[in-house]
């Protein structure tokens, strides 16, 4: 599985990223920075209200990527669940909602570029973006020791719950699809 499930993270207020903010322009890159603890030369400190002072990236990415191999929505149906009241020793019945997930292939060769990048770093984190906007990040050492990367979701903020505003940014993401040619 080369499925990357991107973690989708927006503030609530309006404030770094915003529902608005994906559903405009098109082909836009996605790109990889590795998070640094400490100062790096020519790096800035990455300080977002989702990543508030999470570390320093470099100006450029370290890598970034034009071309997917596939994009994915997907939206679980409903269904029966419990929740239990520990101090009252019982439980009752809820529907569960699950979360909206979306989530693209890279290709192959920008799966092993990735892969080499992540064993050579001295970093702690990959943080994704995409439209210049962070939605994901991932462990360096995560990368490093498995072959199937998976970006877990991160779905803190109700709009990412929204379906709507997922499948406006699957859009988005269906542009970078690579186009084989005949």
């Amino acid at each position: 599985m080369r499925n990357f499930i991107i973690a989708l993270w927006i503030a609530s207020t309006g404030g770094v990223l915003c529902p608005a903010a994906f559903s405009e322009t098109t082909n836009f890159p996605i790109t990889f920075y590795f998070v640094h603890e400490k100062k790096i030369d020519g790096g800035v400190l990455f300080d977002a209200l989702c990543f508030p002072r999470l570390g320093y990236i470099g100006s450029e990415p370290d890598l970034t990527i034009t071309n997917l191999e596939s994009v994915t929505f997907e939206q679980k149906p409903d269904h029966k669940g419990q929740i239990s009241d520990e101090a009252k020793g019982s439980s009752r019945p809820v529907t569960i909602h699950p979360a909206p997930t979306l989530s693209f292939t890279l290709l192959r060769e920008d799966e092993a570029r990735l892969k080499t990048l992540a064993e050579k770093a001295a970093a702690k984190g990959l943080l994704v973006l995409f439209k210049e906007k962070p939605f994901a990040l991932v462990s360096v050492d995560y990368l490093v020791q498995h072959n199937d990367i998976d970006f877990g979701i991160l779905q803190n903020y109700s709009e990412f719950r929204n379906k709507d505003v997922l499948m406006g940014i699957a859009e988005d993401l269906k542009k970078l699809l690579h186009k084989t040619v005949p």
